[in-house]
């Protein structure tokens, strides 16, 4: 993802805040600080956000680290950190996006915090959030995805809705449903606005802007609506990235769509190399995909093959203009970061540089 400034845009996000305060909302409820705890045993879940990283131990803590200028660690504060600070609440998955953050709780509840200029957060305003905020009376959810100013998400009943810039209508304030398919995963890209999904079926669908083919229809038609190729085959996910998209069919393999360095295409080709594939995590110049085998392979390649000691479970990629950091849980439920470092998202307790190796997280 390509960030906005950080700084040089204070005053207009303050006059879009003062501008969305006049706004009608709805009821917002709020978590409490956490208590200082040690690090959880074990990690669950990752995910890589612009300049901060945010992961789910397998006692359903939830940690956060890096860059917190719009408050995107949860924690109350606008403070950097290094190391990874608690986010109080038991919780089941998260995401971290360009300067904001949204989670399920245990009980799939979704709450998001951090920069709302663009409605990030589908809180029903613009107002930023220095800690998890939910939206009172708010259908439950299965699965959750969020970008830079665009969010999506399944459902507990499996349809999908999405909030922020880039949803049917141009932006959307709080949740709104997109078609009427029952879902398996959404993922959303919104640098770029665009977003691809599949449903229980196993069918791929995409929509949103186009330029580049990262739609993968076969052209560089925009779509509104969720659109699909007929007779395409089926499809186990797909992770939405900068200009560009990738997924994993049914048969296990990993194929790729739009332009990035590796390739240029319209249409889904399959890259190398050729294995099974269990899960891809796209960014905004590359990917991170897993095999079955639980073995890690990025490109393009920036040290990423590193990691042979411990064998992966899952990844997420994050990118930014920049540089870009990954981060990866492995089958013992360590957790590993390796990439750029500037606001210390890679959790290792200094800030700066860049770190080609995966490294652990403790």
């Amino acid at each position: 993802m390509t960030p906005a400034p950080r700084k040089s845009t204070r005053w207009y996000r303050v006059a879009r805040w003062l501008a969305a305060a006049a706004l009608a909302v709805p009821a917002v409820q709020a978590l409490a600080a956490a208590p200082a705890s040690a690090l959880p045993a074990g990690w669950a879940q990752v995910s890589a956000g612009d300049a901060h990283t945010c992961a789910v131990g397998t006692d359903r803590s939830l940690w956060c680290w890096g860059a917190n200028d719009h408050g995107q660690l949860g924690i109350g504060t606008q403070v950097d950190s290094a190391v990874p600070v608690r986010v109080n609440g038991s919780w089941r998955s998260v995401s971290a996006g360009w300067s904001h953050t949204c989670a399920l709780s245990a009980a799939g509840t979704r709450y998001c915090w951090g920069y709302n200029g663009s409605s990030n957060l589908g809180l029903g305003d613009q107002a930023d959030r220095l800690a998890p905020r939910r939206v009172v009376g708010e259908p439950g959810w299965s699965s959750i995805s969020v970008g830079n100013a665009l969010g999506c998400g399944v459902r507990a009943d499996g349809l999908g809705a999405c909030w922020g810039r880039g949803t049917p209508g141009g932006q959307a304030t709080l949740p709104v449903l997109v078609g009427k398919q029952t879902w398996r995963s959404l993922s959303a890209q919104s640098d770029n606005d665009h977003v691809c999904g599949v449903t229980t079926a196993g069918v791929r669908f995409c929509w949103g802007v186009n330029a580049q083919g990262q739609l993968g229809l076969g052209d560089t038609v925009s779509r509104s609506a969720p659109t699909r190729v007929v007779g395409e085959g089926t499809w186990a996910s797909v992770a939405a990235g900068g200009y560009h998209t990738c997924g994993i069919r049914s048969t296990g393999a990993l194929q790729c769509w739009g332009e990035e360095p590796a390739f240029d295409t319209l249409r889904p080709v399959t890259v190398s190399p050729v294995t099974t594939w269990a899960s891809v995590s796209s960014g905004q110049g590359g990917y991170c995909a897993v095999t079955t085998a639980s073995n890690l392979y990025c490109a393009p390649a920036r040290g990423q093959l590193a990691l042979t000691a411990s064998q992966i479970a899952s990844v997420d990629l994050a990118t930014s203009g920049e540089g870009a950091h990954a981060c990866a849980v492995s089958i013992a439920a360590r957790l590993y970061c390796w990439g750029a470092n500037d606001s210390g998202q890679l959790g290792l307790g200094f800030a700066g540089g860049r770190v080609l190796a995966p490294t652990l997280v403790s």
